[in-house]
């Protein structure tokens, strides 16, 4: 049996756009208050496309592992495990566990889940997590039928999965959205169960209110199987996406939270905030970027990414910019993610920057670039680091480009789509393994694969890793593509990000693990006193 704990890790962020600051009444003292920048695009965890979306569902919903307040994973729905000899088949005995709505969770709610995430008709941006399962990447393609796919319910607590190829981070996957599971019987007879009022959790907590731009009502799920540890009975989270207004609410004392990854702290306020040491910091596994969308000209010439790449003054901006604490990134891999880390691509260099711009203009046979669009989401201080490349951009390449913020969510789906020349963006690793950030490229149709670039170099690389069984052998595999990736820069890495945030003195035991998900069930009140 296995009962070892296991790194883990994955993400969120949050920011802005209102008008009214909304009166806020007084509550009991076991009543959380935060709140959210964004709407979450779906209460589904298979659809979940976006931070906000999953901050949501790791408070709803509860796979079979589960993260811990010391940054592991541990049993989650799972009771026990039984691993075969070649690390390729895993045996889940499911704990005694209930939905909200009563009925039991099964290892055919798994089953289910999981087969219809896989589905080529079925909406799953993180489908590529299930590729690790038999046959998942050619069931998704539409190469063979779901009946293939290797996860099948021995009976109501069992649940076996077959892997492609032995995974020592597979184990820590199992606490991402993307593989809880969905309560079966309602999701057959109703497809819209997750719009529906109250759907069926098995988590910490249950939505019993969902008002779009407005507010999201959490209750303590009193069915969860571990809801003694649950101290909030209730969650409420506005959703107010001006961030200075939810400051000011914050001052007031009319929530308990601000900060990352629920909502930004204004960038002109960080500086005053942390003389008064109201701060609180945490690493993460997070990395800003530049995408370029390489099947578009004149990105689909590799020496103009990189005279952009080059441009790129990554000190200036966390110095000037940013006032974060962030670390510029010649890695696409966060430093946290790995024992050892060392520069593996070129930063900034104005004359390298134009000679490279001088050599795609010649085999484009162009005198000049066309007009360019930079796109960033309406997020945070996205809109500044957009202003600062814009002007590293004109005085090293002699380039105008255009500059356009999106909001969120349209912006999500031009990336998704690849309907945009350039652009910039962040991501957050879903596990504790640089494989997180990596796999994401080795098929050109993930939604992850912003700029739709695929390299056989590189794909060959990170399937020889899968098969290494030793740690350093694993590590040289995965380097060297990373590497490939830095050399054709389908991206730039501009720097590797933390969160900030502030709480009241009344609460405790709010944890953001190393890799952003967000843990408000242990959150805990010093007084039963009103906010206010």
């Amino acid at each position: 049996m296995l009962r070892t704990l296991v790194p883990l890790g994955i993400i969120s962020i949050g920011f802005l756009w209102f008008i009214r600051e909304p009166e806020v009444e007084k509550q009991p003292g076991n009543i959380l208050r935060i709140n959210m920048t964004q709407d979450p695009s779906t209460l589904d965890p298979r659809k979940s496309s976006d931070q906000f979306s999953s901050a949501l569902h790791f408070h709803l919903y509860e796979g079979l592992m589960r993260i811990t307040k010391n940054a592991t994973a541990e049993y989650g729905m799972a009771k026990d495990i039984v691993v075969s000899a070649d690390k390729k088949t895993y045996t889940f005995h499911l704990k005694e566990a209930y939905w909200s709505n009563k009925d039991p969770v099964t290892a055919y709610d798994f089953e289910y889940s999981w087969k219809e995430s896989i589905r080529p008709t079925f909406f799953c941006p993180n489908a590529h997590m299930l590729y690790i399962i038999k046959n998942g990447e050619k069931i998704k393609m539409g190469e063979m039928g779901v009946e293939s796919f290797g996860v099948t319910a021995l009976n109501e607590t069992t649940l076996q999965v077959e892997l492609e190829h032995s995974a020592p981070y597979f184990l820590q996957m199992l606490s991402f959205p993307v593989f809880y599971p969905v309560p079966r019987a309602t999701a057959i007879l109703d497809s819209k169960w997750s719009k529906t009022q109250d759907p069926p959790a098995n988590g910490p907590f249950t939505c019993v209110s969902f008002k779009p731009n407005e507010e999201i009502i959490l209750k303590k799920n009193g069915n969860y199987w571990a809801k003694n540890e649950v101290k909030p009975e209730e969650i409420q989270i506005l959703l107010i996406r001006d961030e200075s207004t939810a400051l000011n609410l914050f001052e007031q004392k009319e929530l308990d939270l601000i900060g990352g990854p629920f909502t930004s702290i204004p960038v002109d306020s960080i500086h005053n905030f942390r003389k008064k040491k109201a701060l609180k910091q945490k690493e993460l596994a997070l990395t800003v970027f530049t995408t370029y969308n390489v099947q578009v000209f004149p990105f689909n010439n590799p020496h103009i990414r990189k005279a952009f790449s080059l441009a790129i003054n990554r000190e200036s901006i966390v110095e000037n910019v940013t006032l974060n604490g962030e670390k510029a990134a010649s890695t696409f891999v966060p430093p946290i993610l790995k024992d050892t880390s060392h520069a593996l691509a070129s930063t900034f260099d104005p004359d390298g920057a134009k000679e490279e711009l001088r050599l795609g203009l010649e085999e484009l046979k162009i005198k000049s670039l066309p007009q360019l669009t930079y796109q960033y989401p309406i997020l945070g201080c996205h809109d500044r680091i957009a202003q600062a490349l814009q002007e590293n951009f004109r005085d090293i390449l002699g380039v105008e480009v255009q500059i356009e913020g999106v909001e969120f969510k349209t912006f999500l789906t031009l990336l998704n789509n690849k309907q945009y020349q350039f652009g910039q963006f962040l991501w957050i690793a879903m596990y504790n393994d640089q494989y997180s950030i990596l796999e994401r490229f080795k098929n050109r149709k993930n939604f992850r694969n912003y700029p739709g670039w695929k390299n056989w170099d590189f794909v060959d690389l990170l399937t020889k890793s899968e098969a290494a069984f030793d740690p350093h052998t694993r590590n040289r595999y995965l380097e060297k593509a990373e590497k490939i990736l830095l050399d054709e820069t389908p991206l730039t890495p501009i720097f590797h990000g933390n969160y900030v945030y502030m709480e009241q003195p009344r609460i405790q035991g709010f944890y953001i693990s190393p890799i952003g998900s967000p843990h408000l069930q242990w959150v805990e009140f010093n007084d039963k006193k009103p906010l206010k």
